[in-house]
C-alpha cells in the first residue's frame, strides 16, 4: 500500500465504510460536493445520519501498555490544507465519526457528542473507553 496516495486510501475508507453499512441494512449516499462536511448518509427506517470517515489508528501512547488488546485514536477534524489549522466538526454537520484502519480490517463508529468538543478520543478494541463503539454500529442507534 505504500505507492497509494491519501486521497486513494480516503476514498477506500468511504467504500468499505459504506459496504459495511449496506450489509447492516443500511441504505447509504454520498454527497455530490466534496464541500460537505459529511462523507456518507446512512438512512435506515426513516432516519438519516450524517457520517464523517476518517482513518483509525494505533494509539502511539499505548505502544508499550501491559492492556492485552489494542488501543485506537479516532481523529473529528479537518486540516486546513493551506495553514494546516484543525477545524473540529459540529452536531450541524456531523452526528458519527466512523474509523477505518485498512491494515487490520477493524472500525470504530463514535457519536460526535462523545468527542465532548475535543478533536480526537481513545477506543478500546475490549473492555475500556469506547470499547462498545470498536467493531459496531451502536453509535448510529444513539444518535
Amino acid at each position: 500500500m505504500n505507492d497509494v496516495t491519501q486521497q486513494y486510501l480516503a476514498d477506500a475508507r468511504e467504500v468499505v465504510i459504506a459496504g459495511k453499512l449496506l450489509l447492516q441494512g443500511y441504505t447509504v449516499s454520498r454527497p455530490l460536493s466534496g464541500a460537505c462536511r459529511y462523507d456518507l448518509i446512512a438512512e435506515k427506517d426513516g432516519r438519516f445520519i450524517k457520517i464523517q470517515v476518517k482513518s483509525l489508528k494505533r494509539d502511539s501512547a499505548y505502544k508499550n501498555s501491559p492492556l492485552p488488546y489494542p488501543v485506537y485514536v479516532l481523529e473529528a477534524y479537518s486540516l486546513n490544507p493551506v495553514n494546516g489549522q484543525k477545524k473540529g466538526y459540529t452536531r450541524m454537520e456531523v452526528d458519527v465519526i466512523v474509523g477505518y484502519n485498512h491494515e487490520e480490517d477493524c472500525f470504530a463508529a463514535v457519536p460526535l457528542d462523545d468527542f465532548k468538543g475535543k478533536l480526537s478520543a481513545v477506543v478500546h478494541a475490549k473492555e475500556g473507553t469506547r470499547s462498545q463503539y470498536f467493531n459496531s454500529w451502536q453509535a448510529l442507534s444513539e444518535v
